[in-house]
């Protein structure tokens, strides 16, 4: 409220069209302020039964976009290997012995935008990769 009054205070002096422009300027910025502060701090260690990962995996999915061949690699030995399409349809799926890397053939797959899913151990990563013809 002290800032209101000093604000009509300050453009006491200024026409009209300042004195508007200043307080909506001012009203903008005390929105934004508003709505800049973090309502809700969650961690992960808060919620029963979920755990931050202490060393999560780590993969790189090239080339993106590709036409013939997919190449995974990773920081950790990969257990298996899933396609999925955006409807969350599974298409391929590649079970593995641990290797860090992989190399398998996307050239049956129509263009479009399908999900690698890598996992490693009881870790979990996606990531998102595009089939050109």
């Amino acid at each position: 409220m002290t800032c209101i009054i000093f604000i009509l205070i300050f453009v006491a002096n200024y026409t009209p069209m300042k004195k508007i422009y200043i307080l909506f300027l001012f009203s903008f910025l005390l929105v934004r302020y508003i709505h800049a502060k973090p309502a809700l701090k969650l961690h992960l260690g808060d919620i029963p039964n979920v755990q931050e990962i202490d060393n999560p995996i780590k993969i790189l999915a090239y080339p993106n976009p590709t036409k013939d061949r997919l190449f995974v690699e990773s920081d950790q030995s990969i257990t298996s290997i899933s396609i999925y399409n955006l409807l969350g349809q599974k298409l391929k799926s590649f079970i593995l012995d641990g290797t860090k890397r992989y190399e398998f053939s996307v050239s049956d797959l129509p263009a479009g935008t399908y999900v690698v899913t890598v996992q490693s151990g009881n870790q979990t990563v996606n990531q998102k990769f595009t089939k050109i013809d």
